[in-house]
């Protein structure tokens, strides 16, 4: 047997499943998926640069004289009330929201992942009380949850994750839940048993391997939803603290003038749904192609 024959009989089924979600990686987009990854793409990138841009500080009221003064080719964006360039400020409030998004998935995912693992591998009374949890939470508006919590804790970027975090973990306990409980009726879960593999290692060796592209989608889609809930809890005052640029406390700062300086509201509400569209339209995306049913 020869070392490439060897190498293809070693795993016959990676393979193919391998060669299966690269040609939808390829084939499977539509024009709206790629325009909002490239969107995305320039949007993250935006946010990285944002410092290293020939563009003045985002904080930098510089041009006091020059407040209110509508778009032009050196201020794309104009400039805001108190006399800073509108672009900067906007281009730093990628990173806030997108910050935001990701932590709030992470945090998604250290409550989401474990519990949904275990309710699934144990059942019985382990799964009824996680999933009575669950119950509990999903009834719960998170954005009610959200207000709540404001309340009470200083608006910083972690702060902000946290409490939207604790609000955005159910469905992630969901999705694990529900692809943990097919992954546990597998054959290869009864031979790892059989082997004498401990319960911890079945459930993240075995389990949560086979799980992850569940994982992935749902922390994905969080990230839309982190966002839009910080952007609403700076409309109402709740959110980041000003001088540092938050998308929601610029809509909401802006609408006394709206009908005038009407740029001021309108550049914000448009990054904000970019961003959150591109997101959204990347995450289906994500499920389409690792939606575990394409792999027979």
């Amino acid at each position: 047997m020869t070392e490439s024959t060897a190498t293809a009989e070693e795993n016959p089924i990676d393979r193919p499943f391998k060669s299966l979600l690269w040609t939808r990686l390829r084939k499977s987009t539509s024009l709206f998926q790629r325009l909002a990854m490239v969107l995305l793409l320039l949007t993250i990138v935006l946010g990285i640069l944002e410092p290293w841009l020939p563009l003045p500080p985002y904080n930098a009221a510089i041009y006091v004289s020059r407040a209110y003064s509508f778009p032009t080719w050196a201020h794309p964006f104009g400039i805001d009330a108190v006399g800073r360039d509108y672009l900067s400020r906007n281009l730093y409030a990628i990173r806030t929201s997108l910050s935001i998004g990701v932590i709030t998935a992470a945090i998604g995912a250290l409550i989401g992942i474990p519990l949904g693992l275990v309710a699934a591998f144990w059942g019985g009374i382990v799964d009824w009380i996680v999933t009575r949890i669950v119950e509990v939470f999903s009834v719960i508006p998170p954005m009610i949850v959200a207000i709540l919590l404001a309340n009470f804790i200083e608006p910083t970027v972690i702060s902000i994750s946290l409490i939207i975090g604790l609000a955005s973990w159910v469905p992630v306990a969901r999705l694990v839940r529900a692809r943990a409980l097919t992954v546990r009726e597998m054959p290869f879960i009864d031979a790892a048993r059989g082997l004498g593999a401990t319960r911890r290692r079945v459930i993240w060796v075995h389990i949560f391997p086979n799980s992850i592209s569940t994982v992935i989608v749902a922390l994905v889609l969080i990230i839309p939803n982190a966002i839009v809930t910080d952007a609403s809890l700076s409309f109402l005052g709740l959110g980041i603290s000003p001088p540092t640029p938050d998308w929601g406390h610029m809509i909401a700062t802006s609408l006394q003038n709206i009908s005038y300086y009407w740029y001021l509201g309108l550049f914000p509400a448009l990054m904000l749904g970019v961003t959150t569209i591109s997101i959204a339209l990347v995450g289906d995306w994500l499920r389409d192609v690792l939606d575990p049913q394409s792999r027979s």
